[in-house]
This record gives C-alpha cells, sequence and structure tokens, in this order.
C-alpha cells in the first residue's frame, strides 16, 4: 500500500491475482505461456477500472444520439463456409442451413440474410444456392476465384534460411504442420476469409437495422433465445455491443425439445449497433483467433479463447 495526498491507494496486484485465476485454464493450451497469462491478466484488471463510469459515459452519448430514437430491429446474417474436413463433415454446412430453415422460428423485427463464403467445392455451393433459392431467402455469394487464389504468393519471408517447403532437413520433429501453415497464411487467409466475411456482413447489414448480428452459418437460435437475447438489449441499449455465449449441439433435434437448456459456454457471437465502427482484423485467419481477437479488444475474458475457432 501506498498513501498519496492523504488517501490510501490499494495494489493493483490482487486484481491481476483474481484475473490470474481468471485465465489460468488458458495455460493448458500449447499456444499460450505465463507471459501472455499475465499480461492479459494486467490488460483486463486495468480495463474493469473505470468501467463504471464508461457506462455512464456510454449512457449518455447513447440518450443525446439519434440512434435513441430508433426502434430495435435486428438483423442476422449467418456466413456459410467450407467444410474442413476431417474437422468437418462434407455437407455439413449444407445440412446445418436446411435445419436452420426447417425448423429455427420467425423472430419480430428480425430480417434473415445469409453469405455463402468462398466456398471452394463447387457442387457444394450449388447445392447451398439452390437451397436458399428454393426457399426464397436472400443471400450474397462471395465467390472463390481460382486465379486470384494462384497469384497470392507463398509466405515464406520469415522462413529460416536454406528451410526449403519439401524437405524436412533441420525441422523439428512435428513442425511440419506448422511449417505448411505458416507459408498458407496469406493463401488461408484469402480461401477461410472469416473476418472479411464477418465485415460483409456488417456493412450489408447497417443500413437495414439497429442491431446487426454477423453470425457463424451454423448459429440456431430458439425462440426463448431471441427473446432473450432482445430482452437483455431493450434494458442496456446504450452499450453498442452485445456478446451472446453459444453452445455447441452435437445432435440437432435436440433443439427441437422446448425444455432443452444446453450450457452456453462455447465461443459466443457478437451483436454491433449500428453506429459502431469496430470492424474485424482481416489479417487473422482460421486457426488464428479471428473473432477472439476482437473480444479482447472488448475486455471479454480472456478464458473463452481456449475454443476452437470456426
Amino acid at each position: 500500500m501506498s498513501s498519496q495526498s492523504g488517501r490510501t491507494k490499494l495494489s493493483s496486484w490482487p486484481k491481476i491475482y483474481r484475473e490470474l485465476n481468471r485465465v489460468r485454464t488458458q495455460l493448458r493450451s500449447p499456444w499460450s505461456t505465463l507471459g501472455n497469462a499475465l499480461i492479459s491478466a494486467k490488460q483486463n484488471a486495468e480495463y474493469r477500472r473505470g468501467l463504471g463510469k464508461r457506462i455512464e459515459a456510454a449512457r449518455e452519448t447513447y440518450t443525446a444520439s439519434p440512434i435513441s430514437q430508433i426502434a430495435d430491429s435486428f438483423m442476422l446474417v449467418r456466413i456459410i463456409g467450407n467444410d474442413l474436413e476431417p474437422r468437418h463433415r462434407k455437407g455439413q454446412s449444407f445440412d446445418n442451413v436446411l435445419f436452420i430453415l426447417d425448423n429455427e422460428p420467425v423472430f419480430d423485427a428480425c430480417e434473415k440474410f445469409w453469405i455463402v463464403n468462398r466456398i471452394v467445392d463447387t457442387d457444394e455451393e450449388a447445392r447451398i444456392i439452390g437451397l436458399l433459392e428454393s426457399r426464397r431467402q436472400n443471400f450474397h455469394t462471395i465467390p472463390f476465384e481460382l486465379d486470384q487464389y494462384r497469384k497470392i504468393s507463398w509466405d515464406v519471408d520469415q522462413l529460416v534460411a536454406g528451410d526449403l517447403r519439401f524437405s524436412e532437413k533441420g525441422r523439428a520433429s512435428g513442425q511440419s504442420a506448422r511449417y505448411e501453415t505458416h507459408i498458407r497464411r496469406s493463401k488461408n487467409l484469402y480461401v477461410m476469409n472469416n473476418n472479411g466475411a464477418r465485415n460483409a456482413a456488417l456493412a450489408i447489414a447497417r443500413d437495414r437495422a439497429k442491431w446487426l448480428m454477423p453470425w457463424d452459418g451454423n448459429c440456431y437460435l430458439t425462440a426463448s433465445a431471441f427473446q432473450r437475447i432482445r430482452s437483455a438489449i431493450e434494458k442496456n441499449p446504450h452499450l453498442p455491443y452485445a456478446v451472446v455465449p453459444m453452445a455447441r449441439i452435437v445432435d440437432n433435434a435436440l433443439l427441437l425439445d422446448q425444455s432443452f437448456q444446453p450450457p452456453a459456454e462455447e465461443e459466443p457471437q457478437i451483436i454491433f449497433r449500428a453506429d459502431t465502427t469496430q470492424l474485424f482484423d482481416e489479417n487473422y485467419g482460421y486457426g488464428r483467433r479471428p473473432k477472439i481477437e476482437m473480444l479482447w479488444r472488448f475486455g471479454v475474458p480472456r478464458p473463452r479463447d481456449r475454443h476452437p475457432e470456426h
């Protein structure tokens, strides 16, 4: 403790210690280090200081803004990407879309939209587009262009001198997969286009609703889940972003049981108010936590980043 101007100032280290406890599970990840956890703990502790003042400032700003006079409306934009075998089953994206179209209820003041995002398999892309058209769904296609993909350079600028792509010489055991991922970084960014598609979703929705939902293509909402989201936003309209935790369901049929209440502990989706300016960082690709990078900016506790990224 230190005394300053007659007032006692508590050290920030107890808060940092508590934050370390919150992020301790992060250390189970092979990508984590104690140094990263310490940095995260300190950043989150600093973020929480003065949080009340920031919330009050947001409330005052919102009240004075024209958007406060606009009734709540939503645009749910789901992004359909490639089936990444073996992590995903071939045709899984199509099946998820079909299940949503067959079973998800209509939500009041909520427009639904789809983005077909650089699907490499032309047969699967045609199947998905055909399904959307047959159900009279509004959608936008971001095409995969092979010629554009070919023009993208290999990322070899940071390789060790003399390290050849097809040689295992001098390379540590088990490092080949990481090596291949590194040299394909720019190419993978183009194909996956996770954050590029999310930013496209924001651009499409911004002039069409007050609340923008650039979500993954496999996200399904029950009527009660949407109502809880809506109620939370109605209570806190001054908060420009809402973080919605997800539950991973293996058997879609469980979602049809009205009493089914799974724990929502998976990586969250984000809702944006239309007057926000934050965009997803398109330099973060699949496998590098593209969505979680934005959650870090928002100060969402980092234990969430232990979940696999989509």
